[in-house]
């Protein structure tokens, strides 16, 4: 199986990406949109810190990626994409 580019909106602490893990999805790179600072630490402890031979990328705000433009710079710089999750938070993005 090849290994996927995942894009993971609203990531919390990745626990979407420790499923994928466990399923056995391979992933080359994982992009985590998440605007929360202690949820982004603690993704990065469950994640980036443990070494996992996968290329994270955060992005601390869903702004800097909404747009023609941001989403045509965010494939660019990072895609394409093979999978997007999104578990949209019952916040503003939501009303």
């Amino acid at each position: 199986m090849k290994s996927v580019v995942v894009l993971d909106l609203f990531s919390g602490i990745g626990s979407a990406i420790v499923v994928l893990k466990l399923l056995g999805i391979p992933m080359r790179t994982v992009v985590h949109v998440e605007h929360d600072p202690v949820a982004n630490y603690v993704n990065k402890c469950n994640h980036e810190l443990r070494e996992d031979g996968i290329r994270h990328v955060y992005v601390d705000k869903f702004e800097d990626i909404f747009g023609d433009a941001e989403i045509e710079k965010l494939i660019e710089d990072h895609g394409p994409f093979d999978l997007v999750m999104a578990a949209a938070p019952c916040q503003d993005y939501c009303e």
